[in-house]
């Protein structure tokens, strides 16, 4: 049995990128973007449709970066790991 390589978009992978062609964000980023914007102190008023994969990947990080925990025991976490309980 020989393995064949098939000609969808999925499988020519390094053609796209080698186009210039940027990949759209995909649902799950637009998911996670529209949640973390609830609970995040970073403010950004953008349409995360209209994000490339790469661009919602780092608005990602910088949302969970800013997020703002609302569980009473992560909350006791950061503020142990800053240092806030040290004399």
């Amino acid at each position: 049995m020989k393995w064949e390589m098939k000609n969808d978009d999925h499988d020519n992978w390094i053609d796209y990128i080698l186009d210039g062609e940027a990949e759209k964000s995909n649902i799950y980023q637009i998911g996670i973007i529209e949640g973390l914007q609830i609970t995040s102190g970073y403010v950004w008023t953008g349409n995360p449709e209209t994000l490339t994969y790469l661009e919602a990947e780092e608005l990602i990080i910088k949302l969970k970066e800013n997020e703002i925990k609302t569980d009473p025991k992560d909350q006791y976490q950061e503020m142990f790991r800053s240092g806030m309980f040290n004399g």
